[in-house]
């Protein structure tokens, strides 16, 4: 039988990784999350593989994520008793337990496999014009600015030659 004390323990968490893809597109609601999660996303969607970018919590910010709330903003005006959702972590006062750190990227792309394999990710290349994330000089001298990757495989600067594109 667990004590009190080892009942109230948090339940620690894994490292959180966003999907490299939202990241590149600027999406604006980017979410960092465990590898089990993207697994099933991949599994409902029929990936075999996806790049991801290990997340690493903000510090200093200011900012936080209300995981009761799915709402983001600054912590002095927005987390405290003023909150209808407001829930101390210790059942008395103190920090929320719905408040989270929001995420920035760190590190190389990683390339996740249906198998949970985590390897790091090979260069990205467009399959249209062959540009990757470290040379898109051909995207400039055709579009006059650089490019980003809407697919895995396939650059901004190359949509309209390609026609439908699935942005999911």
């Amino acid at each position: 039988m667990a004590t009190t004390q080892e009942a109230k323990k948090p339940v620690k968490r894994g490292p959180v990784y966003f999907r490299a893809l939202d990241w590149d597109r600027g999406e604006d609601e980017l979410f960092a999350t465990t590898i089990d999660r993207h697994l099933a996303s991949m599994r409902e969607g029929d990936e075999t593989q996806r790049r991801l970018l290990l997340a690493k919590p903000e510090k200093g910010t200011g900012q936080f994520y209300c995981s009761e709330l799915y709402f983001a903003g600054e912590s002095k005006d927005n987390c405290g008793k003023q909150c209808d959702a407001y829930a101390p972590l210790n059942g008395k006062n103190g920090r929320c337990k719905h408040h989270r750190p929001l995420y920035e990227p760190v590190g190389d792309t990683l390339l996740l496999t249906l198998d949970g394999g985590l390897t790091p990710a090979p260069p990205q290349v467009c399959r249209v014009c062959g540009c990757t994330e470290d040379n898109c000089s051909g995207c400039v001298e055709r579009t006059g600015r650089a490019c980003w990757w809407v697919e895995e495989d396939l650059c901004s600067a190359c949509v309209k030659q390609e026609g439908n594109i699935n942005w999911n």
